[in-house]
């Protein structure tokens, strides 16, 4: 598929990816990108995931039409956009390897390479010249390994961006365009909040040095290619990056072991509604995780409702909070509700994971349930902290 001066699509798409690294939920599946120059040399840009190397290979093949591959660049060497670099390297066994320092350390541990494969060894700065078109290679360190490099191809004005800017879902070639109407925010979101979205500092670097570009497409590993609209992601990604909420209002995050919780927080949702103030509730015995982090960068304010747990906190509330710290998730707002029979613990808990996390505000007061709730004033009282918190009207 052509995109733009002598500048191919050969990616794949994989409608049975069920889980991303093996843990995050992909219900609709995953894109694998990869990008093939024909100019005076000729250069193929990453390669694919191993569930969909064979019509990869024969997706080359067809594009090249006869000619020798001349460089095949490693913008990232994460499994599932290195898995086809052997079979490159067997199938056209005079191409160079163009790849960083670290990026070639990191390929000998993950692969054997064919004995005498050539590799060029590039850093931030350094052009590979292939005839009109003439790539600049961007170091990107932990975005989201240390290895990863971008590359701006002067001549077309592309952006190849690695797993920056990408998304989960299996995206069609016809498709491959993002535009309002086919891209998925909330999808681009979780990608980036689950799998970037602990190195805002880093990201917050790669803008900079990359904006300053005429930049007139971005072409990830994953997900849509951005054409001439680079509005739909470019300042989601300032802000995440920045650790900024989309809009103000709260998410309310529930681990109710017997609905008791659930019920305490639905009725302080409908209270804050009924204030005008916008809200989200997820109830994390039934949401994943990947969800619930992503919809933490979206909300100024954060309310958490969990029971104890065998003295301890419950565990989808534990996971959640874990998740958080993980990502190390700023800039946020807490008001925490527990609930416990006889010892109550939850909050305690909640308030001490919080507080592992810098730049994040922690409501002083704790609500505690006894079981459940006698006095409807409480909801009150849990409406007017999580207001007074900040301005979210």
């Amino acid at each position: 598929m052509l995109l733009k001066d002598n500048i191919y699509y050969v990616g794949q798409t994989n409608k049975e990816e069920t889980t991303f690294e093996g843990v995050i939920p992909t219900p609709k599946g995953m894109n694998y990108n990869s990008y093939l120059i024909l100019d005076e040399k000729t250069c193929l840009l990453d390669t694919v995931d191993e569930s969909v190397l064979s019509p990869f290979l024969l997706d080359v093949e067809k594009t090249i039409n006869h000619r020798l591959l001349d460089y095949l660049v490693v913008h990232h060497l994460e499994p599932d956009h290195t898995a086809g670099i052997v079979s490159i390297l067997n199938e056209y066994p005079d191409v160079t390897l163009v790849i960083s320092f670290l990026g070639l350390k990191l390929l000998n541990q993950f692969f054997t390479l064919p004995q005498g494969t050539k590799t060029l060894v590039v850093k931030e700065g350094d052009v590979l010249k292939l005839g009109k078109h003439e790539l600049i290679f961007k170091s990107a360190p932990m975005v989201h390994w240390p290895e990863v490099m971008m590359s701006f191809d002067t001549y077309s004005h592309i952006l190849f961006s690695a797993d920056a800017f990408g998304s989960f879902n299996a995206i069609a070639k016809e498709e491959i365009y993002a535009s309002k109407d086919n891209f998925d925010l909330d999808e681009a979101r979780r990608y980036y909040t689950n799998i970037v979205g602990k190195y805002g500092p880093q990201v917050q670097d790669v803008l900079k040095k990359t904006l300053s570009l005429p930049i007139e497409m971005i072409c990830p590993l994953h997900g849509h290619i951005f054409k001439d609209n680079l509005e739909l992601i470019l300042p989601y990604y300032d802000k995440w990056s920045a650790y900024q909420s989309e809009q103000p209002g709260v998410l309310l995050l529930v681990a109710s072991i017997y609905g008791r919780t659930y019920q305490v927080a639905l009725q302080v949702k409908k209270a804050l509604e009924a204030d005008g103030i916008k809200t989200l509730l997820l109830n994390l015995n039934e949401t994943h995780v990947s969800e619930a982090l992503s919809q933490s960068f979206v909300y100024s304010n954060i309310a958490l409702f969990a029971s104890t747990f065998n003295m301890g906190l419950f565990t989808p509330m534990e996971n959640y909070l874990n998740d958080f710290k993980a990502h190390m998730v700023k800039n946020k707002i807490f008001t925490i509700v527990e609930n416990g029979s006889w010892a109550p613990q939850a909050g305690r808990i909640m308030k001490e994971m919080i507080a592992l996390v810098p730049n994040n505000i922690v409501n002083e007061k704790i609500f505690t349930i006894r079981s459940s709730l006698k006095d409807k004033t409480f909801i009150d009282e849990i409406k007017s902290a999580v207001e007074q918190s900040t301005n979210i009207k």
